[in-house]
């Protein structure tokens, strides 16, 4: 094994990657060597046309400055023989500069100079005109003597034969220079056509050496996945195509080995199967394509022992079914089994059991059959729908029962109120005691109070039950708030509060019913004004978000915990529930409004903290005018 594992590794290191990395490795001197070669070449193209152009004209033009400084030498040096004495002084500090302009200007043509002969005619230029500057200076006098004119003319005939010279040595660079291109264009040419020659036998070599071999193994591959496991398998070349080769043959080999434990484990897992349909709780028949019985477990006998004769393998799966419709109380109901829906469906037997059926298809056309007892769970559901019954009567009885009560309770309290309001008015004779009218005033207030009770349980329980209607209608949420504002003044006067009322500035139409909606708003302004120390503030307005119109009330009282609100908004659910509360109480208001603005399809929201106060917004959906339109239109079809 560990003989074998080195001889992979030798080829492997030996192998394709060592052939590509040739490859690679000559096919990169290849580029390099051309790509270093065309670097040169341009290297020398530049230098070229530097020596060919660039220089030469260069030399060309400091030569030809250096001539009209010179020629401005000698004009100024005319001028000097007829200047003044100061003006000479000037002149000759001129000529000391254009001296020194033209050295200038001749030693940078000397520098860009091709050839010696044109450097000696430089030389010779400069030699000449520092003769010439010795001859003036000795004697000034004589500017225009024969001997400093014939320097003078050499001087420019030198300047004319450097340029001559200066553009016969160009021309002779030219033509080296072209000839110089032409042979560097033909070794050009040479060299592509040798690395194309070399990369086409190291691309023939590579798809010879690793292509082919591969080519081979897919080929070997496609027909042992294909199932031909006695596929002949080539040994390969000595690099990874053997190793592959090798690796194949190990697979095909494995694959053998591996297809008669799958086997062996098939027969187990069918062995398996059966002892787990058998212990199971439910019955199971597997059919065949055909409706044949494959398999059916004994729970089958249990379910319906009729039948356990037939629920065996090879028996017709029909012939089971039309036995097991005549244990069924109402087989007509039945659908046919072969075709069951997803649910599946429920037998029931002559006996009262309820067996539940369900189906499922296999890959090759066969169908699976459960079946479970579930009677328990048929007596469970009965108890259920009894319970729900003596629920449902006993909900109607109780909404029965608060509605005869309020009822009851009404007509003796109307009797109260109003034989109460007529003593404390006084109508027939003036109470000579004065206790008496504080008597009657308590039992007036005590009266509305009870009857206000009576009706809050009266709606809640209307609501709770489903009977709270609501008509809707257009309403201008505006024109509530002002009535109420104006309701409620008198009371926040008495509680010594200060009423904040901001008038809304234009329509605020919303769908629900007015009566309710108002009594919503002086519920909620009444709990504001009953939790509110003297010398607070209670504040009422709204205020138009889009799609919905958001009424505030808020307060500057004794506030709410998050639990205390959870508590508030319980039917007779209670804040202060001591025995001596110090706010009276009961407990319906805040659960009633929400119920009302819950029937108009709006949200009662409630923030709130301790000792800082509470904030109540009732959210309404908001009507555009089209809307309202619609609906008034609609209310008049009506």
């Amino acid at each position: 094994m560990d003989r074998s594992t080195g001889m992979s590794r030798f080829l492997i290191r030996t192998g394709i990657r060592h052939k590509i990395l040739i490859g690679f490795v000559a096919m990169a001197l290849m580029i390099g060597a051309l790509g270093g070669y065309g670097i040169f070449v341009l290297s020398a193209t530049g230098d070229m046309v530097a020596r060919t152009y660039d220089r030469p004209l260069l030399t060309v033009n400091y030569s030809r400055l250096a001539g009209q400084i010179f020629t401005q030498m000698r004009s100024e040096l005319l001028h000097r023989r007829y200047a003044s004495p100061v003006e000479k002084a000037a002149i000759d500090r001129v000529l000391a500069k254009l001296a020194e302009s033209l050295s200038e200007d001749l030693a940078m043509a000397r520098a860009q100079a091709l050839s010696d002969p044109e450097r000696a005619d430089i030389d010779g230029i400069q030699d000449r005109v520092a003769h010439w500057n010795e001859l003036w200076q000795a004697a000034p006098a004589r500017a225009e003597s024969r001997r400093l004119q014939d320097v003078s003319a050499q001087i420019e005939q030198s300047f004319d034969q450097l340029v001559a010279l200066t553009i016969d040595q160009s021309l002779a660079e030219r033509r080296n220079g072209l000839s110089a291109i032409t042979r560097f264009q033909s070794w050009t040419i040479g060299g592509m056509i040798l690395a194309l020659i070399i990369a086409g036998a190291i691309t023939f070599f590579l798809a010879r050496r690793i292509v082919r071999p591969f080519r081979m193994a897919v080929s070997v591959a496609d027909r042992i996945a294909g199932g031909q496991l006695d596929t002949v398998i080539p040994r390969g070349f000595g690099d990874e195509t053997g190793v592959l080769l090798q690796s194949m043959s190990g697979m095909r080999d494995g694959i053998r080995a591996m297809m008669a434990r799958e086997r062996t484990r098939r027969r187990a897992a069918e062995t398996r199967l059966a002892d787990a349909l058998e212990s199971a709780h439910e019955g199971l028949v597997l059919i065949d394509a055909g409706g044949n019985i494959v398999i059916a477990n004994k729970q089958i006998g249990a379910f319906f022992p009729p039948l356990a004769p037939l629920c065996r393998e090879g028996v017709e799966f029909s012939a089971v079914t039309r036995l097991l419709y005549q244990q069924l109380l109402n087989p007509e109901q039945v659908p046919d089994l072969f075709a069951l829906p997803a649910s599946g469906c429920e037998l029931h037997l002559v006996d009262n059991r309820w067996i539940h059926v369900s189906s499922s298809r296999t890959r090759d056309g066969g169908q699976f059959f459960f079946f479970t007892d579930f009677s328990d769970v048929k007596e469970r559901e009965q108890r259920y729908r009894e319970a729900q019954l003596q629920a449902e009567a006993a909900s109607r009885a109780k909404s029965s029962f608060v509605a005869n009560m309020s009822h009851e309770l009404r007509t003796p309290l109307n009797a109260i109120i109003g034989f109460s309001e007529i003593i404390q008015r006084e109508m027939f004779g003036k109470l000579e005691n004065r206790n008496y009218a504080a008597y009657i005033a308590d039992i007036l207030q005590s009266g509305r109070h009870l009857l206000a009770i009576i009706n809050g349980v009266l709606d809640l329980a209307k609501s709770q039950s489903g009977k709270l209607t609501v008509h809707f209608e257009t309403v201008d949420l505006g024109h509530i708030l002002v009535d109420c504002a104006n309701m409620m003044r008198d009371q926040c006067k008495r509680g010594e509060l200060v009423l904040e009322f901001t008038k809304p500035a234009g329509q605020m139409l919303v769908s629900g019913e007015p009566a309710k909606l108002r009594q919503v708003l002086l519920n909620l302004l009444s709990n504001a004004v009953k939790f509110t120390e003297p010398g607070g503030r209670v504040a009422l307005s709204a205020r138009d978000e889009g799609d919905t119109i958001v009424a505030d009330v808020r307060d500057t009282g004794i506030g709410m915990s998050s639990d205390d609100i959870a508590v508030a908004l319980t039917p007779f659910g209670q804040v202060d529930n001591r025995l001596a509360r110090r706010f009276d109480g009961t407990g319906l208001g805040l659960p009633l409004a929400k119920e009302l603005i819950e029937l108009h399809r709006g949200t009662l929201i409630i923030r709130s903290e301790p000792g800082r106060g509470s904030t109540i917004s009732v959210v309404l959906p908001k009507l555009s005018p089209t809307e309202a339109t619609a609906a008034a239109d609609d209310a008049i079809a009506a």
